[in-house]
Order: structure tokens, then sequence, then C-alpha cells
């Protein structure tokens, strides 16, 4: 589920429902037969709805307009084909007042950031703990021989709010500050424990995020509750 300041967008392998602040049935709209998951699939923001595209399509990201009558709008992202092993799967984000779309392709270390036009403005390079930006369009035919060091797993973007990111990489999140001025500060980076035992698991990317005053709550799909963390940044 997604919310876009006016809805509730709900993703299902049929259909995206979208309801109200009262969550009274407002339209239908066709799916992407694709993963229709936070951070994966499916992300409002006031203005757009995005969708993953289907596979095998040219466009990874497909926009529609958040307000009736939902119209759809040119896609963007172009497909970098590279299937084996696959590396064209996306996971991505918004800002919750639109004005950037952070793409990333799984395996490689880049993410891409997009303005409110849909127009790629930025590529930040993710390489171990430290984050380097990489002003420039991109291009992604082929970036790097599959093997090497150049291969990571971004399996989710969190956008917590308009000021920042939350990227795991294995079972290292990376926290990155959106600044006004278009700068992208690599501000912290820790592992999110199951519990303080001393035996306890890290949690993984494949997870849920929310940013709510100075802690970050956190879901994993193994972890039977909620982790609350402090976010001092």
């Amino acid at each position: 589920m997604a919310y876009s300041g006016t809805y509730f967008i709900v993703g299902e392998a049929s259909r995206i429902q979208v309801l109200s602040q009262d969550f009274e049935y407002i339209a239908s709209l066709p799916p992407q037969k694709s993963e229709l998951l936070p951070g994966t699939g499916l992300v409002a923001t006031e203005n757009y709805i995005y969708t993953s595209c289907r596979r095998g399509s040219e466009y990874r990201v497909c926009p529609r307009s958040a307000e009736p009558p939902f119209q759809e709008e040119g896609p963007f992202l172009q497909s970098i084909g590279i299937t084996s092993p696959p590396m064209d799967g996306i996971a991505f984000g918004a800002t919750p007042n639109g004005s950037r779309v952070v793409v990333a392709f799984v395996g490689l270390p880049y993410l891409l950031i997009f303005n409110d036009s849909h127009e790629h403005i930025h590529t930040l390079r993710l390489a171990g703990a430290p984050v380097t930006a990489h002003a420039g369009n991109y291009t992604m035919s082929r970036p790097g021989v599959p093997g090497t060091d150049l291969r990571i797993s971004i399996l989710r973007v969190h956008v917590l709010n308009d000021e920042f990111l939350a990227v795991p990489i294995r079972d290292i999140w990376h926290f990155i500050r959106i600044g006004s001025n278009g700068r992208f500060d690599h501000v912290g980076a820790a592992r999110i424990m199951e519990s303080e035992e001393s035996d306890a698991r890290p949690v993984m990317a494949m997870s849920q995020a929310l940013l709510y005053g100075d802690h970050m709550f956190v879901y994993a799909s193994d972890v039977p509750h909620l982790l609350r963390n402090p976010f001092p940044y």
C-alpha cells in the first residue's frame, strides 16, 4: 500500500485499487503484472503513482497521474537488457513531495536520480561504505562485467521522507541526505539487528522502513515484531 497524501493506493495481483482517506473505493486501475511491493513495484507521491513496467518492456518505470482519471504518462528509465545474470530488475522510491524519484537496478551499484519531470539529473555510485556523487548522463548498456566488484545487491530503496534515503546493501544500511542544493551526502551506515542479544542476526535488505520522529521502524518478513532504531541524522 502506498499513500499519495490524498489517496491510498493498494497493489494487488489483478488490479490497483485507489481508496480515499476514509478507505472508501475511488477507482480500480489495471496492474502492470509485476511485483507491487513498497520500494520495488509501487510508489505514490503528491502527483504520480509509479509502478514497475511489465517485464520485457523497453522501459522500467511507468507513471500515471495521482488524480482522477489517473491517466498513464510516458515511461522512463530505459531497460539495460541484462538478464543473465539478472540485473534488469529495479528497486525504487520517490520523495513524498514528488521532487525526486530514486531508482536502482538490482545487481548494479548505482542510484539514478530523476526530477519531477522524470529527467535524469544525477547518479550516485555506491561502493562499500562511502557514497560518491557522479553527475552527468548515465550509460547503462553494459556497465561492468558481471561477476566483478561492480555487482552488489540493492533489493530495496527506502525513501524515508523528503530529506533522507535508506539503502540496505547486504547487511549494512546506508543513510543518504537529499540536500536542497542538489547534493546527496552519505551521513552514516549501520547494521539493523533483530535484537540486542549477542547472537542476533542482522536484518537483511528484504524489509520495509518508516521514519517517525527520531526513530526508524523496520519490518522484515522473518522477524516477528517491528524494530525501533535511533535515527540521529
